[in-house]
């Protein structure tokens, strides 16, 4: 169920995955509900629920990293434990753990099911079990840079460059000046790049 879990009353836990890969077909990639910190750094993650969720710490993902969750939201019925939100990462601001650090993702191809977004930052409401508005998110969450399957929310994105790109049928959202160069070097014909942000 779980690639690597940690428990949420830990303090000081340090999690890298670096050049390696962490296949978790039916489950969570990595689930981090403690005090630390989480380093995923040219690494591949391969997950069904969620890649990388942090309640807790601070992560950063670096690299030529790849993270993706394959499956659709899950209605969570119980207060505990991690959400099955889909997202390739997900950061999440919740009562009752240790409180968030920073999230950066400096780096990396991130990639969610259709009509879900690939990096979700929110507040989730233990007593109805919701996902909720998280209007602080920028405080802790940075998006400098990476290729998403999706948009990802304004206030969490801290750069100059950003595209869309629409290839094969795809759409996706670039970020970032390597990110947006790779991606301009990989348009093949009839691909189309609209630049949403230009340095």
């Amino acid at each position: 169920k779980y690639g690597i879990v940690t428990n949420g009353t830990e303090a000081g836990n340090k999690v890298t995955l670096k050049n390696s890969t962490l296949n978790v077909e039916n489950g969570y990639g990595i689930y981090f509900p403690s005090d630390g910190e989480v380093t995923v750094d040219n690494s591949v993650i391969n997950a069904k629920y969620t890649g990388v969720q942090v309640c807790s710490g601070s992560l950063t993902v670096t690299g030529e990293t790849a993270i993706t969750a394959t499956g659709q939201p899950q209605e969570k019925t119980d207060g505990d434990g991690p959400i099955a939100d889909g997202a390739a990462v997900s950061i999440v601001n919740r009562d009752g753990y240790k409180g968030l650090g920073t999230v950066t993702i400096e780096n990396g191809v991130f990639n969610s099911a259709a009509d879900v977004e690939a990096v979700k930052a929110y507040s989730f409401n233990n007593t109805n079990k919701t996902e909720e508005e998280w209007a602080e998110a920028g405080n802790v969450v940075e998006v400098t840079g990476g290729s998403f399957s999706s948009n990802i929310a304004e206030n969490i994105v801290n750069s100059d460059m950003q595209a869309t790109v629409a290839s094969g049928g795809e759409t996706r959202t670039v970020i970032g000046k390597t990110a947006v160069e790779n991606a301009v070097k990989a348009l093949g014909a009839g691909d189309k790049i609209t630049f949403t942000k230009a340095a």
